[in-house]
C-alpha cells in the first residue's frame, strides 16, 4: 500500500475578537452595520457584545472579557466611550482596538489612526499593538489625555508619550 504524504494542517481560525459599539450614540447606531462589514471585510473574526444599556453595563461587559482572557476588545465610539474603555483596560494586558465613531475622534486622531471605518478595520486586522500612556483624573482613566503635557508637580499618571498603531494597551 502506498503511503500518502501528510498534508500540512490549515492554520486555526483566528480567535474572534469581542466588539462593543456604543449604539446609544447616533453615529454608533447609524454606522453599526458598516462597522461590522468593514471589520469582516478586513478578515477580522468577531463576537458582538451588547448592546450595553449604559456606560456601567458596557464596563461590566469589558470586565467580563478581560476576566475571560480576551487578547483585545474592539470598541467603537467617540472619545467618551473610548476613554471609559481604556480606563477599564488599563494594566489588564487586554488591548483596545479603536473604531473611531465619534464627532471629533481626538484619541484616534492623536495616535494617527485612520478615521474611516475601512482604514481602521485594516489596521485592526493587522493586530499590531502599541502601548500608550493613560491619564487619570479623579481616579478615572482618560484616553483623551494624549495631548496633555506633564506640568511640574503633576499628579501621578499624567503625561504624554507619542505612540502609534491600531490599538492601545493602556499602561496606567
Amino acid at each position: 500500500m502506498k503511503s500518502v504524504p501528510e498534508q500540512p494542517s490549515s492554520p486555526p481560525d483566528p480567535v474572534p475578537l469581542p466588539l462593543l459599539i456604543n449604539r446609544r450614540s447616533r453615529r454608533g447606531r447609524e454606522h453599526f452595520q458598516a462597522a461590522l462589514d468593514a471589520l469582516e471585510g478586513a478578515g477580522v473574526a468577531l463576537r458582538v457584545l451588547g448592546p450595553a444599556g449604559s456606560q456601567a453595563h458596557a464596563g461590566e461587559l469589558i470586565d467580563a472579557e478581560v476576566r475571560a482572557g480576551a487578547p483585545a476588545i474592539i470598541v467603537g465610539g467617540g472619545d467618551g466611550t473610548l476613554s471609559a474603555a481604556a480606563g477599564r483596560l488599563a494594566g489588564s494586558g487586554t488591548a483596545l482596538g479603536v473604531l473611531p465613531l465619534g464627532t471629533g475622534n481626538t484619541f484616534a486622531r492623536s495616535l494617527g489612526l485612520p478615521l474611516d471605518l475601512a482604514g481602521a478595520a485594516e489596521v485592526i486586522a493587522g493586530r499590531s499593538v502599541q502601548s500608550v500612556d493613560l491619564g487619570r483624573v479623579n481616579g478615572r482613566g482618560s484616553s483623551t489625555a494624549s495631548p496633555w503635557a506633564s506640568p511640574p508637580n503633576s499628579p501621578a499618571g499624567w503625561g504624554r508619550r507619542p505612540s502609534g498603531g491600531w490599538a492601545c494597551s493602556p499602561g496606567r
